[in-house]
């Protein structure tokens, strides 16, 4: 279960860089993709359709 939520976390980092990239924001510790934000876009598949 570890590794899995390392796994998580190392995407959302790279997710959050590769956005700060290609969006020309000054590189910061806030991040542009917020873990909220992350945990909605990654379940949101698990989640059936009404």
């Amino acid at each position: 279960m570890a590794v899995f939520a390392v796994s998580l976390y190392n995407i959302w980092q790279l997710t959050d860089f590769v956005l700060k990239v290609n969006v020309d924001v000054e590189m910061g510790y806030a991040p542009v993709l917020t873990a909220g934000e992350y945990v909605e876009l990654v379940a949101s598949p698990l989640i059936p359709p009404d």
